[in-house]
């Protein structure tokens, strides 16, 4: 009952998501210069790159409400965990091994995917 349901609302937020992600990827131009102005438009590649994690985050940001529901937090804290270990180490390869920016945002939305 609850995987019927759960499957509904995946669909529901993936419906929502991967749209908005495909709309921030490609007025992301406007929308810093409309939010910051046009002093921030070095920061325009990294908010494309940032878009391309939204369909997902929006999907995995439910996972933990299902987990509680299901009376399974002992799964939810170990998903925590290694999440933030991937995350962490993706953020430090990019940090410390490739040096740039750009590459750093690249391998936290690799980590998301």
């Amino acid at each position: 009952e609850i995987e019927v349901r759960y499957q509904k609302i995946i669909i529901v937020l993936s419906a929502c998501g991967f749209p908005l992600s495909v709309f921030l990827y490609f007025n992301s131009a406007f929308i810093i210069r409309l939010i910051f102005g046009d002093n921030w438009e070095e920061s325009i590649g990294i908010f494309k790159i940032l878009s391309l994690s939204v369909g997902f985050q929006v999907i995995v940001s439910s996972a933990g409400s299902i987990f509680q529901s299901t009376n399974n937090t002992r799964l939810l804290f170990i998903d925590g965990i290694l999440s933030t270990f991937l995350i962490v180490s993706c953020l430090c390869l990019g940090l410390f091994v490739f040096k740039s920016l750009d590459l750093t945002i690249l391998s936290y939305v690799i980590a998301i995917f």
